[in-house]
């Protein structure tokens, strides 16, 4: 069966998510689908083909899904059903005997509140946290899973892959003296043993796919607050500028074999460990 690859990059408007969606319409020919927050699309829009090394075609093959609100299932849903009705259209338009389905996807949300000790803990906050940081990421698993390519389909390409960014904080070996953010912390660790099931699942219904996490390393972004977190880049230490990780990330994404599936792996291609 014939299948016509796409990128989906979920959230896109702002960090990395943008800086993944530039890359792909920069570096590929594939149509790259993003979600975004915005009530102007045509805004979000603009502002993502803003960059070096667009063009015409990177326009064209840019499609909106949105807006979407990351703790609300129903606009999950909702940004689901708009993927499955433009790629229905454009089948339709083309006249293709084979779909269109999910060569790489990229979920992206999160949210960091630092607090340093356990007094500072705050319900409200810990509980968006966990709705940005795992739930948003499950809901997504469940509405754009179908997405991924079916059982009979192949690719000389390999594998579907299915990415979500982590961060090596979720690490629970890796936890031995610094402590600190610990709903942070903890919705990490939830998002891992995401990925882990979400994988396995995968893995079982024999999908041409697999899941893996990445941490990027400290990167400029609006997560990173400039004073506290971010004091220029220092590759050796993993902190870049975001062009320099995505560059990263996406490296090791490609090069990512069956045998590491389901685990999280940094901007070095360097395991980390549960």
């Amino acid at each position: 069966m014939s299948t016509a690859p796409f990128i989906l990059v979920s959230p896109a408007s702002r960090g990395v998510g943008l800086g993944l969606t530039r890359h792909y319409l920069r570096t590929t020919s594939l149509p790259v689908y993003a979600t975004h927050r915005s009530s102007d699309p045509a805004f979000v829009k603009s502002h993502i083909l803003d960059a070096q090394g667009m063009d015409d075609s990177s326009a064209e093959r840019l499609k909106l899904l949105g807006p979407v609100e990351m703790t609300d299932e129903a606009s999950i849903k909702n940004a689901a059903d708009k993927l499955s009705a433009e790629l229905k259209r454009q089948a339709g338009e083309a006249g293709k005997e084979g779909a269109a389905y999910i060569h790489r996807a990229w979920f992206c949300a999160g949210i960091l509140h630092p607090e340093k000790r356990f007094e500072e803990l705050d319900y409200d906050q810990i509980l968006k946290t966990f709705k940005v940081n795992v739930i948003s990421h499950l809901l997504a698993m469940k509405h754009f899973a179908p997405f991924l390519p079916p059982r009979s389909s192949s690719s000389e390409q390999g594998p579907a892959k299915w990415i979500h960014i982590s961060a090596r904080v979720g690490s629970i070996s890796d936890n031995n003296s610094l402590g600190g953010w610990p709903s942070y912390r903890c919705s990490k660790a939830a998002l891992n043993q995401a990925i882990r099931t979400f994988d396995l699942n995968l893995n079982m219904k024999k999908i041409p796919a697999l899941c893996a996490g990445i941490h990027p390393g400290t990167v400029h972004t609006d997560l990173v607050d400039g004073g506290a977190f971010w004091h220029g880049p220092d590759p050796a230490h993993g902190k870049f500028e975001l062009p320099d990780a995505v560059e990263r990330i996406t490296s090791v994404v490609e090069r990512l074999q069956e045998n590491q599936r389901g685990r999280v792996w940094d901007w070095k291609g360097q395991e980390v460990q549960p």
